[in-house]
């Protein structure tokens, strides 16, 4: 079992060789599969990631939600390792954090309350069947999910996806909800190990 910096290190350099050739592909059956949950279909706030170069590009997905008359709100980082998360609307402006990361500009008043987010895609660099996820290292996700009670769902390629996991779990990790794969039985509900 490796430390979870460790296998972030190793996973990290395995997407950075390997992404590109698989992205297109993957990013097409996982959003299928997406739309067709209820969980997405019930939604009406989502909140959602500016994705990175190694990330699935969500910017499909953030145009079909504002499509589909989806409120959409992306996360801000705070001092502290915290995170809020902002409406994205016409008027938002963005900034690079100095992790390279692109994120919205906000303040308290275009904060949305945890308990008005009906669906967080939890982004990551690895996930395994049972929920368990390896993130960044900040932490952010972790203890923003803590107490949240809507429904969370990672998207995972074939290069993030492991039927167990080869990292040391911490006891701060929270899982998610849903895993979605582009091989596998489509949508598993970790909690209740509902598969379909």
């Amino acid at each position: 079992m490796l430390t979870k910096e460790v296998f972030r290190k190793q996973q990290l350099k395995r997407l950075a060789s390997r992404f590109q050739e698989q992205q297109l592909y993957a990013l097409a059956k996982l959003q299928a599969k997406l739309l067709q949950t209820s969980a997405w279909k019930e939604a009406k706030t989502v909140a959602l990631t500016l994705s990175t170069n190694l990330e699935l590009d969500t910017k499909s997905l953030i145009l079909t939600a504002l499509n589909a008359q989806k409120q959409v709100v992306l996360p801000q980082t705070l001092p502290g390792n915290q995170m809020r998360f902002i409406e994205m609307t016409e008027s938002t402006t963005f900034k690079k954090t100095a992790f390279g990361v692109i994120e919205p500009n906000g303040s308290l008043e275009t904060t949305l309350p945890k308990d008005q987010i009906d669906l967080i895609i939890v982004p990551g660099v690895a996930f395994s069947a049972n929920g368990k996820r390896v993130g960044y290292g900040g932490g952010f996700y972790d203890r923003y999910l803590k107490d949240y009670r809507g429904v969370t769902i990672a998207l995972a390629d074939e290069l993030r996806f492991f039927p167990e996991p080869l990292w040391q779990i911490d006891a701060t990790d929270v899982d998610v909800d849903y895993v979605i794969t582009v091989n596998g039985g489509g949508f598993e509900n970790v909690k209740e190990k509902i598969s379909w």
